[in-house]
This record gives structure tokens, C-alpha cells and sequence, in this order.
């Protein structure tokens, strides 16, 4: 079972102020499960965090743009849940 909290989130690199959903694609050659903000780009810092997972940074603001779940299938065999916390900031639309 796969439990994700997710909402629409700004992406931080926009000039406009645009709402955007959390977009989730499956790589099944490569295993990787890819969480994004927006789409990624050039100037993003990656950071490889512990348990083979990788974010890419806003090089201006420091936030988390997108996730990369390394070895994903595999961790779903491991466990009978994979949950995933995002904390979001959420604002009508004028």
C-alpha cells in the first residue's frame, strides 16, 4: 500500500505566481520514483540525502523542488507501507 499526502504547491522558480500539483512518475528501467514540484532545470542543486534519496533545490530559496526515490520497487518489498509526508503551503486562487 502506498500512502501519499500531497496538495498544489507554487513552484518556487516561477516568476508568475502559478499553482502547480506535486507530479509522481514510475521509472521502471531505472527504479526510481520521481516526486516534482515542477519540472526540473539546470541550475538546481542536487543533494543526496540518506537511504539513497536525492532533492533537487531552489539555488535561490534552499526548497525542495523534487525527490528522486532511489530503488523504489525494492523498498515497497520491504515494507507493506511507504508513507510519504509533504508539508505544503496552500492559498485560494484569487
Amino acid at each position: 500500500m502506498l500512502a501519499v499526502e500531497t496538495s498544489f504547491q507554487v513552484c518556487p522558480r516561477s516568476v508568475e505566481s502559478i499553482f502547480l500539483p506535486n507530479t509522481f512518475h514510475y521509472d521502471q528501467i531505472g527504479d526510481i520514483l520521481y516526486i516534482d514540484r515542477c519540472e526540473p532545470y539546470a541550475e538546481q542543486e542536487s543533494e543526496a540525502l540518506d537511504d539513497e534519496i536525492v532533492v533537487r533545490l531552489n539555488p535561490h530559496t534552499n526548497e525542495v523542488e523534487n525527490v528522486e526515490i532511489l530503488f523504489y520497487s525494492k523498498r515497497l518489498q520491504q515494507t507493506n507501507d511507504l508513507i510519504l509526508t509533504f508539508f505544503t503551503e496552500m492559498r485560494l486562487a484569487a
